[in-house]
């Protein structure tokens, strides 16, 4: 009697090491794999598996969120980021980014201060007035942007001689200056007809032009004499002026893979750029 012998079929397969992982240590690696997750499932399209796709859209939500902390008004940013930091230690990470891209802070020597400026209170438009005037009675008002109203301090040899003329006193010019209005002296006169009409008065318009620069460049000056004064007024131009961050795409340009990119062309920096942006 044969005995039955049963043979199984043995297949073999070859196991691919599995790629290693690279390490995400900060916003721009994050960044970076985010973009090239997005290469491999426009590549591959419905061959990519499921949680791939999910790992892509999450890795390119935290980027998208680091990206967007870092740039546009990073000083207020920073503000909001430093007061969390006190009651949670975790938010010390955006304030060191912050920091990291914050614009070098403007001083004295790198601002102009001008009559009228948007930056410069009413408040200090007034002192000033007043001090040039020797006087407490000017008030000044800015009820709208470029809209001035200056009151009081038309009397006197400061203001009709020094800094003003007896056709326009120094508080009249001042608010010209600060509306930038161009400052022009008319004469009434009556013709043969008995009709009245202005005439430009060139020595008087030319005498209240010269008042104004005056008054002007002792305003760029009378600005920064207070310490205290500066300080704010440096903060106030940093804060409005010198805040605003663009985000930068250089270095996710310079890691996309380009897949299907002919051979023989070679995209610039910007062109990268460019691409890594519209991803």
């Amino acid at each position: 009697m044969s005995k039955k012998i049963t043979t199984k079929k043995v297949t073999t397969s070859r196991t691919k090491k599995a790629p290693a992982k690279r390490s995400i240590s900060s916003a721009q690696d994050l960044w970076m794999a985010s973009l090239g997750a997005v290469s491999l499932v426009r590549k591959q399209g419905n061959a990519i598996v499921e949680n791939l796709v999910n790992e892509t859209k999450s890795l390119q939500d935290r980027a998208q969120q680091l990206a967007n902390n870092v740039s546009g008004d990073v000083r207020t940013k920073l503000d909001a980021a430093r007061a969390r930091a006190t009651d949670d230690p975790e938010f010390q990470v955006n304030v060191n980014a912050l920091t990291e891209v914050m614009p070098e802070t403007l001083g004295v020597e790198d601002i102009t201060a001008r009559l009228g400026a948007v930056w410069i209170s009413a408040d200090i438009h007034e002192q000033f007035l007043n001090d040039l005037m020797r006087t407490r009675e000017i008030r000044v008002e800015n009820p709208l942007p470029g809209m001035w109203e200056v009151r009081g301090g038309r009397q006197g040899l400061l203001a009709t001689s020094e800094w003003g003329t007896e056709r326009r006193p120094a508080p009249d010019i001042a608010q010209a200056v600060m509306e930038q209005r161009t400052l022009l002296v008319y004469d009434e006169i009556e013709d043969i007809e008995g009709k009245k009409r202005r005439v430009l008065n060139p020595v008087e318009t030319t005498a209240a032009q010269e008042k104004a620069d005056a008054i002007q460049e002792r305003f760029g000056e009378w600005v920064w004499e207070d310490p205290e004064r500066a300080r704010t007024l440096v903060d106030e131009y940093n804060r409005r002026f010198n805040s605003i961050v663009l985000r930068d795409y250089t270095g996710a340009g310079e890691y996309l893979t380009l897949p299907g990119l002919a051979a023989n062309f070679a995209p610039r920096p910007h062109q990268r750029s460019a691409v890594a942006r519209m991803i």
